[in-house]
């Protein structure tokens, strides 16, 4: 959608960027999650009387909620880009 977007001659800036900003995306996503499932953690009592320590139900909600919001802020970038139409050429013989 974003190249489909983008006047012709951006074309190859709005590809690096778009894959930049994947390439940043995937290794803070992980960490982003990492850090609300070990926020919202909640006791668990196992089958031998063990006790262990596992992420709540919120933390995924905060993990779904802010890739939900992060989506439709991409969304809504992507949409205000307006392609534009090339200018005609005026050749003089």
């Amino acid at each position: 959608m974003i190249i489909v977007s983008t006047p012709k001659q951006s074309s190859g800036v709005s590809l690096g960027m778009t894959t930049l900003l994947y390439l940043i995306g995937t290794s803070v996503g992980p960490v982003i999650a990492g850090i609300f499932m070990q926020a919202n953690q909640a006791f668990v009592k196992g089958i031998s009387s063990s006790v262990s320590l596992f992420p709540t139900a919120q933390s995924y909600n905060l993990i779904f909620l802010t890739a939900i919001l992060l989506s439709i802020v991409s969304i809504a970038l992507v949409s205000s880009i307006k392609k534009r139409a090339p200018e005609p050429t005026i050749v003089m013989k």
